[in-house]
C-alpha cells in the first residue's frame, strides 16, 4: 500500500498499527528496520572498501529505496567500483532520485563523495545519523573544510 509509520517503517497489509504510535515504539521499529537495511547494504558491490561516511550514504539509500536500488544506478556503481567517488556522487546527483528527495539529496551525494555532512544538522535522516554512530564516526567541522 506504500504507507509508512514512524521513521519510514513500511506498513505491510498484514500489519495492524493504531492511528498513532509512541516515540519509543517508532524507535524500536526503526532499529529493527535499520539492522535489516544495513545487512542488505553490505551486499552492494564496493560497500566493503567504502569509508564510514560512504557506508552511511549507501545504508540510507538502501533504507529508503530497498535492497536492489543500486541496480538502477549502473553508472554510479561503475564509478564506485573504480573508487571514483566524485563521479559516483555526480551520477547520483544527475538522477531522478536526486530531484525527488529534496534536501536529502545533497547530503547523500556528499556522503558518497566522502565530503561529510553539516555539523549538528538534525534535518539529516535518522538512518544516516545511526549509520555514522554505528561506525563510531563523529561529524566534525574539519569534515566540512
Amino acid at each position: 500500500n506504500g504507507m509508512s509509520i514512524g521513521y519510514g517503517h513500511l506498513i505491510k497489509p498484514t500489519d495492524d498499527f493504531p492511528s498513532s504510535i509512541s516515540r519509543s515504539y517508532a524507535d524500536k521499529l526503526f532499529n529493527e528496520d535499520y539492522k535489516d537495511h544495513k545487512r542488505a547494504a553490505t551486499k552492494i558491490p564496493g560497500y566493503g572498501k567504502s569509508s564510514p561516511q560512504q557506508k552511511a550514504g549507501l545504508i540510507d539509500l538502501t533504507y529508503n529505496q530497498g535492497p536492489r536500488w543500486y541496480k538502477g544506478f549502473p553508472l554510479m556503481m561503475a564509478a564506485m567500483q573504480k573508487s571514483d567517488y566524485e563521479t559516483a556522487g555526480d551520477e547520483l546527483k544527475n538522477s531522478m532520485w536526486f530531484n525527488q528527495v529534496g534536501r536529502r539529496g545533497p547530503t547523500i551525494t556528499n556522503l558518497i563523495k566522502n565530503k561529510g555532512a553539516d555539523v549538528d544538522d538534525y534535518t539529516i535522516s535518522p538512518v544516516i545519523r545511526q549509520s555514522l554512530q554505528h561506525w563510531g564516526y563523529k561529524i566534525t567541522k574539519k569534515d566540512l573544510e
